[in-house]
């Protein structure tokens, strides 16, 4: 098996256990065994504020214009155990990786630089929710081209 590294060549530390690394072409954990990856999205969820479906348009250009709605819960519930089951039934499935969408609405839904620090911390707990149940998990800063521009233009417009 390839050698990798058991400091990090960024910090000097200790790498930890979780740690995926490229060797030779490939992914390997940190005993050098090569990872595959088995990856699904986490929700389609994640491109809407809670309780807004993406594909329902009534009312859904003026409400990115008036400043949106939070993010926080999208795209799982985290108190009623419907997560741990959803994130359960992935595993069962066979996948190890979950991509997760955030939208840069979900993160300043209201106005330029006035973020959303529930969402931020709603995030948090989905990744480590995620971790409990064993998936790595690929945060994509989504472009949600769709409401993301009228936001940004409205937004813009507003000033």
């Amino acid at each position: 098996m390839p050698r990798v590294p058991s400091l990090s060549p960024a910090t000097g530390k200790p790498v930890p256990e979780h740690f995926i690394h490229t060797t030779a072409g490939q992914f390997v954990d940190t005993a050098g065994r090569t990872v595959i990856f088995r990856g699904v999205n986490l929700s389609g969820s994640s491109k809407a504020p809670v309780g807004q479906q993406s594909q329902v348009l009534d009312g859904f250009w003026e409400d990115a214009h008036d400043g949106g709605r939070s993010f926080a819960g999208q795209p799982l519930n985290l108190d009623d155990g419907s997560a741990d089951v959803h994130l359960a039934r992935l595993r069962g499935w066979g996948f190890n990786v979950l991509r997760f969408p955030v939208t840069w609405e979900a993160l300043e839904h209201e106005a330029p630089k006035k973020y959303d620090y529930e969402y931020m911390d709603y995030v948090v707990q989905v990744l480590r929710k995620c971790k409990e149940h064993g998936f790595k998990v690929f945060m994509e800063r989504h472009w949600g081209w769709k409401r993301d521009a009228v936001l940004k233009v409205t937004q813009n417009i507003k000033k």
